[in-house]
């Protein structure tokens, strides 16, 4: 990863030597992220996109673009865990029954600067398709549990969780909301992620709006926690980073 960051830093400073005038650009917009997993259970989440842009064009169709975004990431996580306790292993009159279920949100917010090469189509090359790479940098991460953890009677109904906590608790479950919490909080991620970029934009005539949609594809596993559900760390479960995202930008002058 180390030679593919000095590979694009160097792609972009031969570029910039290019005796040409570029155009420095704001964008914002909204992306739909998750994370890619080996057992996928949940779902993609809204975020904001934003930054500014330079586009240094090299030829009448080909067009050197570099951006520095401020990114919402992450994905949400389903969870569930459904025990039955039979009264024969209890002692009660009926069985009971165990259950964590919720979500796990999890949102990565990260700093990433694309790199990409445009090419340009019709008579004003307008409609433009893209590639390239991009490296985030992760600025901070937050996990939130919102869920329950129950042990109620099959047939009555009623909260057993206060007598048996303890034993569950030894049994190596969670029997709280803070418990999950407690959990979640034990994932983290790697602060460097690299991805491939594609995607289209058009420029509007005779504005300085262009309408810009991309897919952002993880190169690396950012997972820094190995398997946090057996407490294993050597675990080969891998996450990447995925997200699809609309923005609009606004060229503002000449550089």
């Amino acid at each position: 990863m180390k030679k593919l960051l000095s590979i694009l830093l160097l792609s972009v400073a031969s570029i910039m030597t290019i005796n040409a005038q570029g155009v420095l650009g704001v964008k914002g917009g909204l992306s739909h992220a998750g994370i890619l997993v080996e057992n996928p259970d949940g779902g993609l989440i809204p975020g904001f996109v934003g930054g500014v842009t330079y586009d240094l064009p090299i030829n009448e169709k080909l067009t050197f673009g570099v951006e520095l975004l401020y990114s919402q990431q992450g994905v949400y996580k389903n969870s569930n865990i459904p025990l039955q306790f039979p009264s024969e292993l209890t002692g009660l009159p009926e069985t009971l029954n165990y259950s964590a279920s919720g979500e796990t949100h999890i949102r990565l917010n990260y700093v990433n600067v694309p790199i990409v090469l445009k090419y340009g189509f019709g008579e004003n090359g307008n409609f433009k398709l893209f590639g390239g790479g991009q490296v985030g940098f992760l600025v901070n991460n937050k996990k939130t549990w919102k869920g329950d953890v129950t042990l109620t009677g099959a047939e009555s109904g009623n909260d057993y969780m206060p007598v048996f906590s303890e034993i569950l608790t030894a049994s190596g479950l969670p029997t709280s909301n803070d418990d999950m919490q407690s959990i979640a909080d034990q994932q983290d991620f790697k602060k460097v992620d690299f991805a491939f970029v594609i995607g289209a934009s058009y420029d509007f005539a005779n504005t300085p709006l262009s309408l810009d949609f991309r897919a952002n594809y993880g190169m690396v596993d950012i997972n820094n926690s190995g398997d946090i559900n057996s407490n294993d760390n050597t675990s080969d479960d891998w996450m990447k980073n995925m997200s699809l995202q609309l923005t609009l930008k606004y060229s503002i002058f000449a550089l």
